[in-house]
């Protein structure tokens, strides 16, 4: 498996040489970006102490140091990527989303990340309704496992209600 920072290349599973069957990777942003990171424990650090001057308790003041932790996840914690012929999924320690193929429609790159969305065209619902997926270093196939995966959805008979 990759590095916990994204560095290397995605682990391929496949049944043939072909086509892989999944692709998985790591993210971890706090490695990438330390300099953040001290922003981020800082931020923390000032809303642990206004918290505890404010309330002058210790269980005000961890609940809201865990909420923030936990709201800032993606970015304290190495976050898992895995996709396979069926399903997206995303994992953290407090982050676990799994999606199928077929709720999504297309995908939106913006430098390495990529947004994968349920309308054919931009709609601020996607925002809620898309999936983010944070690609490694060495992204070319990611990218071209996606493509392949939205390719064969264009293709697939429409679904009946």
């Amino acid at each position: 498996m990759m590095s916990p920072s994204g560095g290397g290349e995605p682990v391929r599973h496949a049944s043939n040489e072909d086509t892989a069957d999944k692709i998985e990777w790591s993210v971890f942003l706090l490695e990438k970006n330390p300099g953040r990171g001290v922003m981020a424990l800082a931020v923390v650090a000032f809303t642990a102490y206004f918290v505890w001057s404010l309330m002058e308790s210790a269980w005000l003041t961890g609940v809201s140091v865990f909420i923030l932790i936990a709201s800032l996840s993606t970015f304290f914690f190495p976050t898992r990527f895995r996709l396979d012929a069926e399903t997206v999924a995303v994992r953290n320690l407090f982050y676990w989303r799994t999606r199928k193929w077929s709720e999504f429609r297309g995908m939106r790159r913006n430098g390495d990340k990529i947004k994968l969305v349920t309308f054919t065209r931009d709609s601020r619902l996607d925002n809620y309704r898309g999936m983010l997926i944070m690609l490694p270093e060495d992204d070319e196939a990611v990218l071209d496992f996606i493509r392949l995966r939205l390719k064969e959805r264009e293709h697939e008979p429409a679904e009946q209600s």
